[in-house]
C-alpha cells in the first residue's frame, strides 16, 4: 500500500530524475520509488559493511542488517575487498565446536 509523502528535491536532481524516468518509460512517482528502494537496500549495506569493518558486529549479523545471506554478505566483502574479521581464536574456537 502506497501513502503520499511530500519531500523537497533540488531543481537539479528532479530534472535528472525525470529524464530517467523518461527513457524508462514510466511515471515520475514509480522512478523516485525505484530509487528510494534501491537506495534504501545501499543504505542498509554500507551500514552492515561499516559497522563490520570497525568489529562492532560479527558476519551473521551484518548480513542480517544488509537483508542477505551470510554468502552474499561475502560476496559484497570481496567485491568491497574487505577482509574477514577472523583471527586464530575464531578458527580454534569452530574447530571446539
Amino acid at each position: 500500500m502506497y501513502v503520499p509523502k511530500t519531500v523537497r528535491i533540488e531543481k537539479k536532481l528532479l530534472s535528472e530524475v525525470e529524464e530517467i524516468a523518461r527513457q524508462l518509460d514510466v511515471d515520475l512517482s514509480t522512478c523516485l520509488r525505484q530509487l528510494i528502494r534501491r537506495g534504501y537496500r545501499q543504505l542498509l549495506i554500507d551500514n552492515a559493511l561499516d559497522d563490520y569493518k570497525k568489529a562492532k558486529i560479527g558476519i551473521s549479523e551484518a548480513a542480517r542488517r544488509a537483508g542477505m545471506n551470510i554468502w552474499d554478505f561475502i560476496e559484497v566483502l570481496k567485491k568491497e575487498n574487505i577482509d574477514l574479521n577472523v583471527d586464530l581464536s575464531d578458527w580454534k574456537l569452530g574447530k571446539e565446536i
